[in-house]
């Protein structure tokens, strides 16, 4: 049991069919980082769609973002420093599903997947949108602040 959890809700350890959420780990060139002596140029190459919103998440050590779900629009997260554990909760509302994700990694998270994450070290996360995220964004508890 994962004491970061809401009562009542109970971590699983693979990803059940009832969540869609689609995974690319940085050594499937989910995106590309070109870094030299300037600093570092990120590429991202794939999408399921077309980004129409695009939010930059900057997040210390130990703190909670997310604990929502959008309705109507899909977002791809993409690691672009540090190290997060992404939280993703089934449809039924009982079962999270648990991945920690490390530079370079990427998910995409279809709308009506409540999600939150905490980052595991200070991080930094591009998050892309289908769609406009701002009034879509319903509170759905899955980690304690």
């Amino acid at each position: 049991m994962d004491s970061l959890l809401e009562e009542g809700l109970e971590l699983i350890a693979q990803q059940p069919g009832c969540i869609k959420a689609t995974f690319t780990s940085s050594q499937q060139g989910a995106f590309t980082v070109a870094e030299d002596e300037r600093g570092a140029a990120f590429l991202f190459e794939r999408f399921q769609s077309p980004a129409v919103f695009i939010e930059v998440i900057k997040t210390a050590a130990g703190k909670i973002r997310g604990n929502h779900v959008h309705q109507n629009c899909n977002e791809t997260l993409h690691v672009i420093s540090g190290e997060v554990e992404l939280y993703l909760l089934c449809k039924e509302g009982k079962h999270v599903f648990k991945r920690i994700m490390r530079q370079g990694d990427v998910v995409v998270t279809p709308k009506g997947t409540p999600h939150a994450l905490r980052s595991l070290q200070k991080s930094e996360c591009v998050v892309l949108f289908d769609k406009d995220p701002r009034s879509d964004r319903a509170r759905v508890p899955i980690l304690k602040y």
